[in-house]
């Protein structure tokens, strides 16, 4: 936390020496295609309480720079409590299956000089048919 005076002249010649304040001239997708997965938003939202906790405690008391990052964070706890709720309650479809995801993965196994890993013949040999055999067409 700086003194008060520092963050006025801070924060302005952060703006005017940075090459894209806004990353607007950035090539790519518009800036609200970008989405955070529900993990990540639970792990800002838990880094947020965690220093929302430490701004708040008793050594920061009457420091107003301290008090505005408090502010701050509790406001941006809740957007990001708000999403993580919104994410949980409509949670992302699940893609459909690849129907070509098994023959490359056999591809791959097969390439690396292992043979074919999913030969019926090969796990009834290795006895391990009875647990697997629910997996295969009859």
């Amino acid at each position: 936390v700086i003194p008060d005076d520092g963050i006025e002249c801070l924060w302005h010649q952060t703006w005017l020496h940075t090459p894209c304040p806004s990353n607007d001239d950035r090539a790519g997708p518009p800036r609200e295609a970008y989405k955070f997965t529900t993990p990540q938003l639970i792990s800002i939202r838990d880094k947020i309480v965690e220093y929302k906790a430490k701004y708040s405690a008793a050594q920061w008391a009457g420091n107003s720079n301290a008090l505005a990052i408090v502010e701050n964070l509790a406001e941006y706890l809740t957007e990001v409590q708000a999403e993580i709720d919104d994410l949980t309650a409509n949670p992302p479809p699940t893609p459909a299956p690849d129907a070509n995801y098994l023959l490359e993965v056999q591809d791959w196994y097969k390439s690396k000089g292992k043979g074919n890993r999913y030969d019926p013949t090969e796990l009834k040999d290795k006895g391990i048919w009875d647990f697997v055999s629910g997996f295969y067409p009859e």
